[in-house]
């Protein structure tokens, strides 16, 4: 019997991909030929088969050949099978950000003029772009909601990364009736939502069927991306409970796979709390999750041009709680300096008591991860230190203090008002020192 349906089933498509072929070669191929040349007629026949004809005779045959089945397959711009489902995470958006970030995942920009201005550059001087955008796959008649991605060394042409699409559970109509799957989700986020999950791992650079477009090229086995997306989540400790679903079979050649989809719950992160808030930024206190973070701010020379030496991991650590220890001292220090639409770790900043020229004095300084540099970052987060200092802590007057050659922090202090007050040598350096008072009020 099964035989019998899957005979039955490739003569459909046989009969329905027949039937095409002959409505583009003789009536449009035939309509065009007699306005243009043969070869000019021939490529817009192909054209207007390939992006108009075509992919939607393949979206009605799947239909008809998956009904009553969930929809296995996300699908491209051109309405093609692209991605499969084969992950479901039960849990809030902000402790799903939380959690890829926990297990050193960074959340993919948005396709713009920017992060692909990005994309060329790190790809032309070989350099990492941890955020390099996604192209956009559909589901639930939308594009994904969040993208996360975790390198394979430093080329962008190899990574693990992984799209969701997020869906309110409805008590009524189960994720495993066709009827959920059929329309648009509005999202409610005050109930239990359900992201929808498909990961693979780019491999390289191949062609698209058909359409032959530039693209990633995936690997076949998406089970091992899969089943390594779910020892992360493991190894963290965030699976409240889990459970494999089983939809259908699983027929496809472009993929090898035992067609099953994990479906988990996971724990909610405790919140943290945020000190400050800008425009862009969010300042928090640092929590062990930031290490690696900050350990590679540290690592880079560039970065670290103006101190006597880079920072492993070991001293990353000892910086991290040396900084816990201020803000119960202090009541601040220096704060992780993430950014408000992605939760992206970027650097440091805050305000932390240094020996300045033989004095106790606040001082405002900051890290910013290199690949954020010359976007206002430092300012934004310097400034917003400055008001704290002022309007929460209670602070007369507030520091910054640098090597007088490191024009960049100078031009930094400037901009959040403070006045050039001394110059001396420190260490062996010239040195300059930045001050500000708040105003009388």
């Amino acid at each position: 019997m099964l035989l019998l349906k899957r005979i039955l089933e490739r003569l459909f498509i046989a009969i329905l991909s027949v039937a095409f072929i002959w409505f583009a070669v003789t009536q449009v191929f035939k309509r065009l030929d007699q306005r243009m040349p043969v070869f000019l007629a021939a490529v817009a026949t192909y054209f207007l088969a390939a992006y108009l004809i075509f992919p939607p005779v393949i979206q009605f045959g799947t239909m008809i050949l998956r009904r009553g089945h969930i929809p296995r397959f996300t699908k491209s711009s051109d309405g093609l099978i692209a991605d499969p489902v084969n992950i479901i995470l039960i849990c809030s958006e902000e402790n799903l950000r939380k959690i890829f970030k926990k297990i050193s995942w960074h959340e993919a920009d948005n396709i713009s003029v920017i992060s692909i201005w990005k994309m060329i550059r790190a790809i032309l001087s070989n350099r990492p772009y941890p955020n390099a955008p996604f192209s956009r796959l559909y589901l639930f008649g939308r594009k994904q909601d969040y993208g996360f991605q975790q390198s394979i060394g430093s080329s962008l042409l190899q990574r693990h990364h992984i799209r969701f699409w997020a869906a309110n559970l409805n008590p009524d109509i189960s994720y495993t009736d066709i009827r959920y799957w059929m329309g648009k989700h509005k999202i409610d986020h005050n109930k239990p939502v359900m992201w929808v999950g498909a990961a693979t791992k780019d491999i390289g650079l191949g062609l698209k069927k058909l359409t032959y477009q530039i693209t990633h090229k995936t690997d076949k086995n998406i089970d091992e991306e899969r089943n390594y997306v779910i020892s992360l989540l493991r190894e963290a400790g965030v699976i409240a409970k889990e459970e494999f679903y089983e939809p259908a079979q699983f027929i496809n050649k472009k993929y090898i796979s035992d067609g099953r989809i994990l479906v988990a719950s996971l724990k909610e992160e405790s919140k943290q709390q945020f000190m400050i808030e800008t425009k862009r930024l969010k300042l928090r206190e640092f929590t062990a999750d930031d290490v690696d973070s900050l350990a590679a701010i540290f690592a880079d020379h560039e970065t670290m041009k103006f101190y006597p030496a880079t920072k492993d991991r070991e001293e990353t650590v000892r910086w991290i709680e040396k900084n816990v220890e201020r803000y119960k001292k202090y009541g601040f220090g220096l704060w992780a300096v993430v950014r408000k639409d992605n939760d992206e770790f970027i650097g440091d900043c805050g305000i932390t008591m240094q020996n300045i020229d033989g004095e106790e004095k606040p001082e405002i300084g900051y890290h910013i991860r290199r690949d954020y540099w010359g976007q206002g970052y430092a300012t934004e987060a310097a400034s917003a230190c400055k008001e704290h200092a002022f309007n929460k802590l209670g602070l007369e007057e507030a520091f910054s203090y640098m090597r007088s050659d490191n024009l960049a922090s100078r031009r930094v202090a400037e901009k959040i008002g403070m006045t050039l007050r001394k110059e001396y040598i420190n260490n062996g350096y010239p040195t300059v020192i930045y001050s500000i008072k708040k105003l009388p009020i």
